[in-house]
């Protein structure tokens, strides 16, 4: 059963997810299934004073084995492959 006997929920899954850019620490970091990117950036340490925060929708989900890059103001996007 994936309900312990108090009723409560199953723990969430682990996920990864590794953030570039313009952040306190960038790396790899655990988080959990149904995070958010404001969640990463946190565990990254938050944005740096060059982070241009409107290029991140930071209410989206984060999936398992995703890369966020945080550009610094002024940068550019890089293009989809």
């Amino acid at each position: 059963s994936d309900v312990a006997s108090s009723g409560a929920p199953a723990a969430t899954l682990a996920i990864y997810v590794h953030i570039l850019g313009a952040v306190g620490r960038p790396g790899l970091y655990e988080l959990r299934e149904g995070d958010r990117a404001v969640d990463a950036v946190a565990a990254a340490g938050g944005f740096s004073d060059a982070a241009d925060v409107g290029q991140l929708n930071l209410a989206r989900f984060i999936v398992d084995g995703e890369q966020i890059y945080v550009p610094a103001l002024g940068e550019t996007p890089a293009a989809a492959p």
